[in-house]
């Protein structure tokens, strides 16, 4: 059920979010857009670095949820300075 949600986000958030920039939406319109998209995202991210840590093992596994883990925090806060 959340993965159809998350599905359904990515899928309409993304194509959204570039329309809307490109049309100039309301800020905050576009600040939400943003948010629900990247939320989406980062649910697969997380996902897919759960699945490469089975496979590849428990400290590979570690280094990929510590490095990958953070990638939407990270990218959050070099688009906000």
């Amino acid at each position: 059920m959340v993965n159809k949600i998350f599905l359904i986000m990515a899928v309409i958030g993304v194509p959204l979010s570039i329309i809307g920039s490109l049309l100039h939406f309301p800020t905050i319109l576009m600040f939400i857009i943003y948010c629900l998209t990247i939320i989406a995202l980062a649910g697969f991210m997380g996902r897919a670095t759960e699945s490469l840590a089975v496979i590849a093992g428990e400290r590979i596994g570690g280094l990929l949820n510590a490095t990958f883990g953070n990638a939407v925090e990270l990218i959050i806060s070099i688009f906000s300075l």
